[in-house]
């Protein structure tokens, strides 16, 4: 009896061991396409402010909350790295940069 329980918890052990590292590889690699894509949409705004083409920013600021939506459900991931939030903070800062040159900001 002790070793189908030893048996039966190791195998448990290893499953869980399996699911959770399944789990962690899919948030790290969500939050890595979330970085790129979102790196893309910032480049696209900051030429669309070069270009003052205030038709495509208007769009790309409705574009901007799907991305706000997507952070927020990830951002409870702990497999955000400290150079993932350096980079999702620089992103943003870019973002803003581009959005306030239309309005006379910076």
């Amino acid at each position: 009896m002790k070793i189908r329980f030893t048996k039966l918890f190791f195998t448990f052990f290893v499953i869980g061991i399996f699911f959770s590292s399944a789990v962690f590889a899919n948030n790290k690699k969500d939050i890595d396409k979330f970085l790129t894509s979102y790196e893309e949409f910032v480049i696209e705004t900051e030429n669309a402010a070069k270009k003052n083409n205030l038709t495509a920013l208007m769009k790309l600021q409705m574009k901007s909350l799907e991305f706000a939506e997507k952070v927020e459900k990830l951002e409870t991931s702990s497999d955000w790295t400290a150079k993932d939030w350096e980079k999702y903070t620089d992103l943003t800062l870019r973002y803003t940069k581009a959005m306030s040159k239309m309005s006379g900001g910076f």
